[in-house]
């Protein structure tokens, strides 16, 4: 369910997005990282990009990240 609305379908300026491309919010709590009662939820911004061809769920995932304070890994996802 929330994977295929974090399916991305369009890409503003582009005609379609090139390959198989995912993004969203995920949350930071998991089973071994358990939200403590008084917390609110918290999440990070993804965008995955999968490697080219149909069997990319059996292909290794590289995490990327990038910037720092008063940096942003956006710029970093298209240049680096």
């Amino acid at each position: 369910a929330r994977v295929a609305s974090d399916l991305v379908k369009a890409l503003p300026g582009l005609s379609c997005p090139v390959g198989t491309q995912f993004a969203g919010y995920a949350s930071i709590f998991g089973s071994h990282n358990p939200r403590p009662s008084a917390a609110m939820e918290e999440e990070m911004f993804y965008w995955f990009v999968a490697a080219p061809g149909s069997n990319y769920k059996d292909l290794p995932t590289i995490l990327w990240t990038n910037g720092g304070p008063g940096s942003s890994s956006f710029w970093g996802f298209f240049l680096e």
